[in-house]
Order: C-alpha cells, then sequence, then structure tokens
C-alpha cells in the first residue's frame, strides 16, 4: 500500500536576489522504498513565506497572485492523485505533479483514450467507423494546440487533457472553434459532438472518468429529404442502353436495390460463394461490413439474370467486376490488408457514383444518383407494400426497429409535401 503526501515547501536554494524556489512536492511511500519529485512554481524572499500553511504572506504585495497560482498547482495535482487511486494505477509523482511522467494513466486524457476508442474499431473490423471518428479525432487534437503532422508520430509530445477537466463551457469554446474552422453544417457539427459523447459514454463505463459535459449540450441534426427512386424510374434505369463501366455501375445499382436495399461496401465484396440454389430460390447469402450480420436474400427474377451475367463474365472470386483485381498482399498483416481493403471501396464507390451521375442525366432523372438511393429506393417501395414494417427492419439490416421508424419517416415526407399539394389546386 502507498502513501503519498502533497506539500507547499521552500527550498534551500538561494538565488543571488535573495529569493528562494516555492516548490510543490510530492512523496511517494512504498514497501520497497521512497519515491519523490518537486515541481517549481514561483519564488518568494523566505520572510514572505509561511511554512506552516505553504503560503506567501500577506505582507508581500502579490500574495493573492501567488497564492492563486499554488492553489490551482496544488488542486491539480490532488486531482491527479484521487484519479489514479480510483483505478488502482501505480503512482508516478511525475505525473501527479505536471500531467505527464513515466506512469501516467493515459486513458483518463482525452486524446489518448480517443486513439485506443478509433483503434479498437479498427481491429473489430470496423474501418469505415474508424476513420470517421479520427477525422473527429484530429479536430479535437488540432483545438488542443497539437501540430497535426506530427502528432501521431512516435516521440511527438502530445498537448493533452484530462476528461476529468472537461465542461460544459469548454465544449461550447469547441464548438466554436470548429465554426471558425471549418465545420459549417449542422450535421457534421452533430456528428463530431456525437463522437465526444460516445468517448465520455465509454470513458465513464471503464470508471475512467466521471465528467459527462455533454449530459446538458444538444447539438441537433437537420433532417434532409432522403431522394429515392419509384418503380417507374427504377424500370427506365433497366431499359436504359449502356456499355462497359457505365453498365456495370447501373448494374450494380439495381443489384443494391433488388437485394433489399444492400449497401455499396457489401455489394462490391459480393462473392459468387455467396450465392447459394436452393428448392425455392437462389439465395445470396453475405456478412454485412459494417454490423456484421449474416444478411439472407432471395434473389427475384431479374436480379438473378444480372446475378448470372457477372457469374459467367467477371474472372475471380468477387461477384462484381470492381475488386476483381484485389487480393490480399502475403507480407501484410491481416489488419493492413482490412485497410488496404477499406481505401479499395472508398475509391470504386467514388467510381460507381460519378458513373451514377452520367446515367442520371441519360435517363432524364434529375436527381444526384448515387449508391445509396438504391436503399432509400428499396426502403419506400417495401414501406408502400409491407404491412408489416418489422419485416422491412430486418430486410434493411438495421439493429433498431425505431431506426427504421425514423428511416421510413424521413422517406415519406416528400409524398406528404405531394399530397398537400392537391388543397391548393383549382
Amino acid at each position: 500500500m502507498s502513501h503519498v503526501s502533497l506539500k507547499i515547501v521552500l527550498h534551500s536554494k538561494q538565488h543571488k536576489d535573495g529569493t528562494q524556489p516555492v516548490m510543490l512536492q510530492c512523496i511517494v511511500s512504498r514497501p520497497g522504498g521512497t519515491i519523490w519529485k518537486r515541481r517549481v512554481l514561483l519564488k518568494v524572499a523566505p520572510r514572505f513565506f509561511d511554512a506552516e500553511v505553504g503560503r506567501v504572506k500577506r505582507n508581500h504585495p502579490f500574495h493573492l497572485d501567488l497564492n492563486e497560482k499554488i492553489t490551482e498547482a496544488l488542486h491539480d495535482a490532488e486531482k491527479r492523485l484521487l484519479d489514479v487511486e480510483r483505478r488502482k494505477l501505480p503512482i508516478d509523482p511525475a505525473y501527479i505533479l505536471t500531467g505527464s511522467g513515466g506512469d501516467m494513466p493515459e486513458l483518463s486524457m482525452l486524446l489518448a483514450h480517443g486513439k485506443v476508442y478509433v483503434e479498437k474499431c479498427r481491429q473489430k473490423g470496423q474501418i469505415h467507423t474508424a476513420e470517421k471518428y479520427l477525422g473527429h479525432l484530429r479536430k479535437l487534437a488540432a483545438f488542443l494546440g497539437n501540430d497535426l503532422g506530427k502528432w501521431e508520430q512516435p516521440g511527438y509530445k502530445v498537448k493533452d487533457l484530462l476528461m476529468d477537466d472537461i465542461t460544459e463551457k469548454w465544449v461550447l469554446n469547441w464548438s466554436e472553434w470548429l465554426k471558425k474552422n471549418g465545420t459549417k453544417s449542422a450535421n457534421t457539427m452533430h456528428r463530431r459532438m456525437a463522437f465526444l459523447t460516445t468517448l465520455f459514454n465509454d470513458a465513464r463505463k471503464r470508471r475512467l472518468t466521471t465528467a459527462d459535459p455533454m449530459r446538458f449540450l444538444e447539438f441537433k441534426e437537420v433532417r434532409v429529404r432522403k431522394p429515392k427512386l419509384t418503380s417507374e424510374q427504377i424500370r427506365i434505369l433497366e431499359d436504359l442502353e449502356l456499355e462497359g463501366r457505365d453498365a456495370d455501375a447501373r448494374n450494380t445499382f439495381l443489384l443494391q436495390f433488388y437485394a433489399y436495399g444492400s449497401r455499396i461496401s457489401d455489394a462490391l465484396l459480393w462473392k459468387k460463394a455467396d450465392l447459394h440454389l436452393r428448392a425455392d430460390g437462389l439465395y445470396l447469402e453475405y456478412v454485412s461490413m459494417k454490423t456484421s450480420d449474416l444478411i439472407a436474400v432471395r434473389l427475384s427474377g431479374r436480379a438473378r439474370i444480372l446475378v448470372e451475367y457477372y457469374q459467367n463474365s467477371v474472372e475471380g472470386s468477387f461477384l462484381l467486376p470492381w475488386l476483381a483485381k484485389y487480393v490480399d498482399l502475403p507480407n501484410l498483416s491481416d489488419q493492413e490488408n482490412k485497410e488496404r481493403l477499406f481505401k479499395q471501396i472508398e475509391s470504386k464507390t467514388e467510381i460507381v457514383n460519378k458513373a451514377l451521375k452520367r446515367i442520371a442525366k441519360k435517363a432524364g432523372l434529375e436527381l444526384n444518383l448515387s449508391t445509396h438511393i438504391a436503399r432509400h429506393s428499396f426502403a419506400n417501395l417495401a414501406d408502400e407494400r409491407v404491412a408489416d414494417k418489422r419485416k422491412i427492419s430486418a430486410a434493411l439490416g438495421h439493429s433498431k426497429f425505431a431506426t427504421t421508424e425514423i428511416y421510413l419517416k424521413e422517406l415519406r415526407q416528400s409524398d406528404v409535401n405531394d399530397a398537400m399539394d392537391a388543397v391548393f389546386m383549382d
């Protein structure tokens, strides 16, 4: 059992001007011996220092300012000590005095905890989530005064902050800084603050902090209209004469639509081995990249025609042609190959989306066509034709039915507006 003593002392060393250092001293007594550190706070002439109470005497002209500095340093040290003792971590006097040192309990620091959290997401295969979170973490690092070109490099001394020291006012200051440094969208602000909430929720569960600075704050998300295609517009896309990559992009979009609004990240990873012919039809079975859920889709007649075409025309194991040439590199770790594959998915998604914009113009569709609209279009059509909304939720792969309700409500809004137009018709 360690015993820790924090005390304000006057060092015996005397400077040329007759002053002596006032120091914050931390002594840790352990069964194996005693270790201690001191930190210089200020210097005064001995006649101005009250050794009994560890403060500057009232007869010093600046005693209020000097004693405030002493009190603040002692208070910060006591907070760090309580944090370390609560979590039963090794006590390093250097950390207690300054907030940095050999045995610093890093997980109670904001950026350090954020880095660990992002890495855990990456290790769980949530590469897309990890990349988004890393972007938010970089904004936090910049706000704390770090050089973003160096802050992740080994040996760089990161400017960090105890999570216990983060207050509601600090969060509001960060939000103002974000507005002045490129975060213009309310939805981007919402996502950055949601990330901070996630970090604090995780830290409190792990008993790394008791702070809850987001408790009374709300950064609202602005709901935007979700574009989708009607059944007629889907037919127009199906009948459009296209060649090459444009044909592949259109067919990828259609297969996403037919496969219960599958995400593009999943569609690009579909394998020929995921297809299973059964008595009641051809099934596409795969594990969702985002949720890790097993999804089984019974393919319709139109979908089967496209699938059979690509089964015969694409070389390699992938069903669609976009990643046909991709292979894991044997000299890289599993994690490195996952990250490399994620970058390929991002790149190919961008190529497909660019092609879809060209296709929309050819088809006379006045909307910014993208792969995610396939998901909106399926959900909208299912909402019109399927009474049991929980079955739609299962098809979309939502873990919570409430998510599906919000999703469908947003898609219905334009239909409400169209219906209300009739009120004003002559």
